[in-house]
């Protein structure tokens, strides 16, 4: 998906803004597909790193990593990956880009914090909702973000172009984020390639869940839905009641 969108962008782009693509300068083309490429590595090298921390069994129906080596060798090898995309990226001739990419590696790690921590949000559905999203970005959104903003700085586009660019690798990560948060209390662990209803089992709550208290608000009973949900949060989905 990540190289998909990155592709996308640079060519809707390229199109829109024709006299600001510089093709002839620096092979700007070659590097933004050199950059969707790296997008992925790093997106590889947190899904390792993901499945360990989860202790995931399955990853787009095959076995995860961690589970065919073992942890250790699972975690080494998502290290190379960042390692080898960081590397890789500092060869684009862009310190920029260095720094973007940078940024996006610390979210991932950031997100993963906020995860750890919980989405306590002192009880209230709107501010459980605000570290969700929080979450989200750093999760998904950050990285998309970055690669897609990254390929309009390769492709030499005003600021204003790159920040829109952002702007879109932002959005459809927050959307992609939602969407697979909505199947995996939806849909099959056939079709998902993983366990369905992992992230309930793992005590994370997501939007659905986030999502129905926040549908319900209205008199005495949505106050109650959300205190449940509240609590429900609170506890990381354990325990009764």
């Amino acid at each position: 998906v990540r190289p998909l969108l990155c592709v996308l962008v640079n060519r809707a782009m390229e199109r829109a803004y024709p006299d600001q693509f510089r093709e002839g300068d620096n092979g700007a083309r070659l590097l933004q597909f050199r950059l969707a490429e790296l997008a992925e590595m790093i997106h590889t090298a947190s899904l390792m790193h993901d499945d360990v921390i989860d202790a995931a069994d399955k990853r787009r129906g095959v076995e995860a990593a961690h589970r065919v080596f073992d942890n250790k060798k699972a975690i080494l090898g998502g290290d190379f990956l960042l390692a080898r995309a960081c590397r890789m990226v500092a060869g684009l001739g862009s310190l920029e880009t260095c720094q973007r990419i940078s940024n996006a590696v610390e979210s991932l790690a950031r997100g993963e914090l906020v995860q750890f921590q919980g989405l306590t949000g002192g009880g209230s559905v709107n501010q459980m909702l605000e570290v969700y999203l929080q979450k989200t970005f750093y999760k998904t959104a950050a990285l998309m973000a970055e690669s897609v903003c990254c390929g309009a700085i390769l492709g030499g586009y005003e600021e204003t172009n790159q920040k829109w660019a952002f702007e879109v690798g932002s959005n459809f990560g927050m959307a992609f984020q939602l969407y697979d948060d909505l199947l995996d209390m939806t849909s099959s662990a056939e079709k998902l390639g993983k366990p369905a209803m992992s992230d309930l089992a793992a005590g994370v709550a997501t939007a659905p869940l986030i999502f129905s208290a926040a549908g319900s608000q209205t008199g005495s009973s949505g106050r109650e839905t959300e205190r449940e949900v509240a609590g429900l949060v609170s506890r990381k989905l354990r325990g009764e009641g």
